[in-house]
């Protein structure tokens, strides 16, 4: 059996433009899973430059196999020709309309048909968008303001509450972001 060495692994584009980000993204990101205290400074964090199926290539030519699908929206590979095409087709055609547009109902009725739960659809935004909305009916509907919640949803203000006083929380996510913020409900239970 023969074993091959890997190349030498330079990531030395990416550490430039974190140098950057430094000074101009609190975090230097967006996400909680992408911020470098999540991974080793000095590998990472990992700068893309583009992406095609389960592939992600870095501003320094390094390709990776991508197993968390760009944190879960990414189901059918990034790049996809298909989803592309159409997309690129309707773009053409406009993206964002001051009225509403067929598409959204067409949208609706697949999802209530392919889900055998669901009698109507809200669109969001984002994950955090979904379980802010979801967290606000379930409080609306049943009277009560306690929500039992296990792992990351967002930035929202009843996520960021739920993570006040990091010594309850055990071994939770995101405990160290203490956070003071006025006027939020309390009672959201973190479970997990």
């Amino acid at each position: 059996m023969t074993t091959k060495a890997l190349a030498p692994h330079s990531v030395a584009g990416s550490l430039d433009i974190y140098k950057r980000a430094q000074h101009l993204i609190p975090g230097i990101t967006q996400l909680l899973s992408r911020r470098p205290s999540r991974a080793a400074l000095g590998f990472s964090p990992i700068y893309a430059e583009r992406a095609k199926g389960c592939r992600i290539w870095d501003v320094d030519g390094n390709e990776y196999v991508d197993w968390m699908s760009a944190v879960g929206p990414i189901i059918l590979g990034y790049a996809d020709d298909v989803v592309d095409a159409a997309v690129k087709e309707q773009i053409d055609r406009g993206s964002v309309y001051s009225i509403v547009h067929e598409t959204s109902v067409e949208l609706a009725e697949e999802l209530v048909r392919l889900i055998p739960s669901a009698e109507m659809v809200r669109y969001a935004k984002g994950g955090g968008e979904a379980c802010t909305v979801a967290v606000r009916i379930a409080r609306g509907v049943s009277g009560r303001d306690r929500v039992l919640f296990c792992g990351y949803h967002g930035w929202h203000d009843w996520y960021l509450a739920a993570n006040l006083g990091g010594e309850k929380l055990g071994g939770h996510r995101a405990p160290r972001y203490q956070v003071a913020l006025a006027g939020l409900p309390a009672p959201v239970v973190v479970v997990g």
